[in-house]
């Protein structure tokens, strides 16, 4: 919040670059242009467009080196593609003859919805789709529906910071991405920090291509999985961080299908909840470290036969329905891997730091480091010997 009131501050009254302008949208038509999209036909690479509070029509077009900013943010102003099919356009990702890469764009403190795709034949795309290099900051992208396309189609370098992608629903006969779907065309990354994604139909991420680094994030209540690496059908050339997230009652959390190693570190998350804390991983070896897995309804990690020599050191996998560490040796007692209960602070109440006795702080386990995304919240608490799903099933 502190930093888009830096950049409305800069907006409003910070001198403009010699070829820069801001330009002034409101709702009613008045202002520098009668619309968001006559001010997109009319900039050029450096200006801004600046949106009052209200509620505008999509299907707009992003331009290179130009910001849309929402003045009051994204609560008060909103794109609704109810009429359009889609909210912002910077491209197909999916055409193999799409326009220039975008470079340099910002688009923040925008809603965008609206988005009702009922079949295959039917119009309506997205949220956003653009191919080359946009900043998502401080956005919501929620309660859109469409049967043939991802809320977000990316292709290139993706961040989004600050944003709240929920209630989105993809898939009519075959699945698509209620979330993000990435294409980094082999060099190009999805950053997704300090973001929520819930209540996602789908995969909510969906990484094909390129590089991920997801961190400081909530994921919660996202169908088939939150975050899905690679294709079954098609190589890929991927990696991905995943580091400080809490991941809650998702149905998988994370699964990946990729035929070698290629670099994925699963760091100092809480998983909690769902059927499947974490995989399955299909055919590499992960890095996972520093991770705390609690309530599932089945199994806390699942790897798989291929899986030769995955590097697992300093987890806590505990409380997990049918096993804690499920289809490979249990590591417990080796490699700082521990399963003990993690005393969460108010689990029936949602805080998920720990008490100052838990085994996941640094001066309490053998690796000396926080095991999941959250220290200490509390004083010690009283620790009974009854399973974590058992514990969870008392408070639905």
């Amino acid at each position: 919040m502190l930093r888009f009131a830096l950049v409305l501050a800069a907006l409003l009254v910070s001198p403009p670059a010699l070829s820069a302008r801001t330009w002034h949208i409101n709702a009613d038509g008045t202002g520098d242009a009668p619309t968001i999209q006559a001010a997109m036909d009319s900039v050029s690479a450096g200006d801004s467009v600046l949106v009052a509070p209200g509620t505008y029509p999509g299907d707009i077009d992003l331009v290179s080196g130009v910001s849309i900013v929402g003045s009051a943010g994204s609560h008060a102003t909103i794109i609704d593609a109810t009429s359009t099919g889609i909210c912002l356009d910077g491209g197909d990702p999916w055409s193999r003859s799409y326009q220039s890469p975008l470079a340099d764009v910002l688009v923040q403190g925008l809603t965008l919805t609206g988005i009702r795709q009922t079949g295959y034949g039917n119009s309506g795309c997205c949220a956003l789709q653009a191919v080359g290099d946009v900043e998502l900051r401080d956005c919501r992208v929620i309660d859109n529906d469409s049967a043939r396309s991802p809320q977000i189609n990316f292709r290139g370098d993706l961040t989004v910071i600050g944003c709240e992608i929920a209630r989105n629903r993809a898939g009519w006969d075959v699945p698509f991405t209620g979330g993000i779907e990435f294409n980094g065309g082999g060099t190009g990354t999805l950053r997704v920090l300090d973001s929520t994604i819930e209540d996602c139909e789908s995969p909510a991420i969906w990484v094909q291509d390129g590089g991920l680094h997801l961190a400081d994030s909530v994921l919660r209540g996202n169908g088939h999985a939150a975050i899905e690496l690679g294709h079954w059908l098609i190589p890929a050339n991927l990696s991905a961080t995943i580091e400080r997230n809490l991941f809650i009652d998702n149905h998988n959390a994370i699964v990946v299908h990729l035929d070698d190693n290629q670099g994925i570190a699963i760091l100092h998350n809480t998983f909690v909840g769902g059927e499947y804390a974490l995989g399955p991983f299909l055919g590499m070896d992960p890095l996972i470290h520093g991770n705390l897995f609690s309530g599932a309804e089945r199994d806390g990690l699942i790897l798989c036969n291929a899986c030769t020599n995955p590097e697992l050191t300093c987890n806590n996998s505990w409380g997990n329905g049918r096993a804690n560490w499920y289809n490979f040796a249990d590591p417990t007692g080796t490699g700082g891997n521990i399963s003990e209960a993690p005393q969460f602070c108010d689990f029936p109440g949602g805080v998920y730091t720990v008490s100052e006795n838990s085994p996941c702080l640094p001066a309490n386990n053998s690796c000396g480091i926080q095991i999941g995304a959250f220290g200490k919240g509390c004083g010690p608490i009283s620790v009974t010997p009854e399973s974590w799903a058992r514990v969870k099933a008392r408070y639905r």
